[in-house]
């Protein structure tokens, strides 16, 4: 009869459980990378912009909603100033067609 606690029996389950933390290790460690690099990258984009160039490229895009939430958060109002013209864009797709 063998001996389940023999030094072969106990190597072998120590390289299993050795192989699962380490499985389970690198997973941890991707997932905390992923989130790390995934992270809002949009929050701040207009934060070191003038309030003046908010209100050009609003005339320019007026219904872009980052220029709209700064617009609020700064409490600049541009739509009711009398310098603000916004443009009429109408956005028409270039029909390319490859031959």
């Amino acid at each position: 009869m063998i001996n389940p606690l023999t030094s072969s029996w106990l190597i072998y389950i120590f390289l299993k459980i050795k192989f699962i933390y380490i499985k389970l290790l690198i997973k941890s460690i991707l997932i905390l990378l992923l989130l790390s690099t995934s992270s809002l990258s949009i929050a701040n984009y207009y934060k070191d912009w003038p309030d003046d160039s908010i209100c050009v490229w609003l005339e320019e895009r007026p219904k872009d909603k980052l220029l709209l939430f700064e617009n609020k958060k700064r409490n600049l109002n541009c739509f009711e100033r009398e310098d603000f013209h916004p443009r009429d864009y109408v956005y028409e797709p270039i029909n390319l067609k490859m031959y």
